[in-house]
């Protein structure tokens, strides 16, 4: 090409943000006027001077100028759009084009039937890609808004460097930690999403279903399979997993386990509560995001939490467990014949119920008669009771999930404090001392007790699945020596897997990096 017949290029940018939406509705459609309404309802919305309008609106929410429009609608049906952009204003005729003249945003639609299970989809790819300032995830929102999708996949990277003023090579110039980020609250309540992120590579995966779109398990296995085709982009079976669970423990660590099937979704009044099954670890409870129980470690967590204290006190008669709506505790408890009450107190009961139909053997303890069920705030039940209590046990979230985190203030010990036997004991969960966001945390826990607790300390246990495997339980009370001898007889009918009495007296022997930190 001759060089007057080129077009010159000022301010360039060679940092390539391209972000890839594959959006998908879902509606029943079992019969063929159910179908046609369908389809006239995608025509009528979905044509290609709407979608022209809106990316059109959307190109002057972001401040992009267009320079080219390409639409087609297709027969039978369908549609495409097309839209050149530059960031800044340009004179085509001058054939100067700023650095985004190679920036565009591409839309194509597919309406689908799916007679064999009675189901029609409709199908939006999207993909926006820019060169400058302007970022692909500021659209994402308003594409929400327009489309109301049933499930979305996105699909954000970043290729290529640009330089700043002193010449530094720049990679990413905004931090992307989760393509969730660029939605508002009230769209994120509206689904499930999961991220498969990968930042070493600039590379960020997220994929989204709304939350009532699960109704769609119940009416069954064919029209759910369809669907979780589309989730999956790919064949649904034994050999494909549903997704992993990836869990920040702390900064540039994360756990990930392999979900073989979700068995359970819901949004209760307080939290997120999801049920999955894996090869590794069997059923696992999810609370806001976060692992509560697996089958395959749980007694440790509840063994440790219940034995520890039990087998030093002389006369227990009375206990009260806040939290744990799992039972796990509970069901440790009801192994002591010598117990006459148990007051349990959580304030989900959607995650007991959960319990009860997934995880039966955990849930167990829970129908013992001693066992008395308060589905309420533990924290007013703690401020409010008359009663006295031997042992009193906090089996609560962390305090950065659910409604726990008023669990963890001066004065919710203080109403413990006031409610416990001379010679009772409290024990809770008290956060990894490994990672440094949940040692501050295990730290200002210990120090609000010790100023409340004559006798204050805490032991250990090692779960695979907890934030980096090492676990604090604070122990606390007006008197008992957490190093007594076991009442005589106590655990000799008591079948455990993991508690035992030397387990026990070398649980409270704590590396010098934990003392330290309670100091």
């Amino acid at each position: 090409m001759k060089k007057e017949n080129r077009l010159s290029l000022y301010g360039f940018n060679n940092l390539a943000k391209t972000l890839d939406l594959n959006l998908y509705t879902v509606e029943r459609t079992a019969t063929e006027d159910k179908k046609k309404r369908f389809i006239s309802h995608i025509d009528g919305h979905y044509c290609s001077s709407k979608l022209r309008e809106m990316m059109e609106e959307i190109c002057r929410d972001i401040d992009a100028n267009i320079l080219d429009v390409s639409t087609f609608d297709y027969d039978p049906h369908g549609a495409s759009a097309l839209i050149l952009l530059a960031e800044e204003e340009v004179n085509l005729h001058m054939k100067t084009v700023a650095h985004l003249d190679k920036s565009h945003i591409s839309l194509h639609t597919y309406p689908e039937h799916h007679d064999s299970v009675g189901i029609s989809t409709f199908r939006v790819d999207i993909a926006l890609s820019t060169c400058g300032n302007i970022s692909p995830l500021s659209i994402m929102d308003r594409i929400f808004d327009f489309f109301s999708p049933d499930i979305a996949i996105l699909d954000f990277n970043v290729r290529g460097y640009t330089r700043d003023t002193d010449g530094k090579k720049i990679f990413m110039d905004k931090k992307v930690d989760s393509l969730q980020e660029c939605f508002d609250e009230e769209t994120l309540e509206k689904y499930f999403a999961e991220d498969f992120n990968f930042p070493e590579l600039r590379s960020y995966y997220t994929r989204m279903m709304r939350k009532d779109l699960l109704e769609l398990k119940k009416e069954g296995d064919a029209i759910w399979k369809e669907v979780e085709e589309i989730y999956l982009e790919g064949p649904s079976g034994e050999n494909r997993s549903l997704s992993w669970h990836i869990e920040r423990q702390s900064e540039g660590a994360d756990l990930r386990i392999k979900k073989e099937d979700i068995l359970y979704r819901g949004r209760s009044e307080f939290q997120d509560i999801e049920v999955f099954d894996s090869k590794t670890f069997g059923k696992i409870l999810l609370i806001d995001g976060y692992i509560m129980l697996t089958e395959k470690d749980e007694f440790i967590y509840h063994e440790m939490m219940v034995h520890v204290p039990m087998s030093i006190l002389e006369k227990p008669k009375k206990a009260l467990v806040i939290g744990g709506g799992d039972g796990g505790s509970v069901r440790e408890l009801v192994k002591h014949g010598c117990l006459e009450r148990i007051d349990f107190v959580e304030i989900d009961g959607d995650v007991i119920e959960t319990s009860k139909r997934f995880f039966p053997s955990v849930a167990c303890g829970l129908a013992d008669p001693r066992v008395r069920t308060v589905v309420g705030d533990g924290i007013e039940f703690v401020s409010e009771t008359e009663d006295t209590y031997d042992l009193i046990i906090v089996d609560s979230t962390d305090p950065y999930t659910g409604p726990g985190e008023g669990l963890f203030t001066a004065e919710f010990y203080r109403d413990c404090n006031r409610i416990l036997g001379e010679d009772g004991i409290l024990v809770n969960q008290h956060e990894s001392p490994y990672y440094q966001e949940d040692a501050a945390l295990a730290r200002n826990m210990h120090l609000k007790m010790r100023e409340i607790f004559p006798v204050c300390t805490v032991y250990q246990a090692f779960i695979p699945t907890y934030p980096s495997g090492h676990w604090l339980f604070g122990f606390a009370s007006k008197g008992a020596d957490p190093l007594a001898d076991a009442v005589p007889g106590r655990m000799c009918t008591i079948d455990t897997k993991y508690y035992n009495e030397e387990v026990r007296r070398a649980s409270f022997a704590l590396p010098n990096y934990v003392k330290e930190l309670l100091e």
